[in-house]
């Protein structure tokens, strides 16, 4: 079982797996169904470290950088026993326009396996949307 002594900065073939395979999809979901648009700043987090990355953003709307978001995303990585297999979470926090309607994020958990020519493909495992809620860790 990956424990917090195996969380890890994650290379960039793991992060464009998560984002295109996972986090780009749901937030474009919860997105349409409120009817707003959904800026996100997106960092990994390592224990209490926050390290920011540049990430290919397809919708265009998950950035890296400092901007006016409406959204934290804080994507955590987990080496685990087998060297092809990584375990994710990832988190996001609503700004307070979303959290009067008491939406205040979206937790995904999932893994990424890597093949022999290096591709990582991510898979959701889990989601929640949650209400009134802040941030979990794992």
């Amino acid at each position: 079982m990956a424990t917090k002594a195996d969380e890890f900065d994650p290379p960039k073939n793991i992060l464009d797996a998560i984002v295109r395979d996972s986090l780009s999809s749901v937030l474009a979901k919860i997105a349409s169904e409120a009817g707003k648009p959904f800026i996100a700043k997106l960092s990994v987090w390592v224990d209490q470290t926050e390290i920011f990355k540049s990430f290919f953003a397809e919708q265009g709307y998950l950035v890296s950088e400092c901007v006016e978001e409406n959204s934290d995303v804080r994507i955590r990585c987990r080496k685990t026993y087998r060297e092809d297999r990584f375990i994710y979470s990832v988190e996001t926090q609503n700004a307070e326009t979303w959290r009067r309607s008491g939406f205040s994020g979206v937790r995904i958990r999932g893994d990424v396996i890597v093949d022999e020519s290096g591709k990582a493909n991510s898979r959701i495992r889990n989601k929640t949307v949650c209400y009134n809620s802040g941030w979990s860790g794992w």
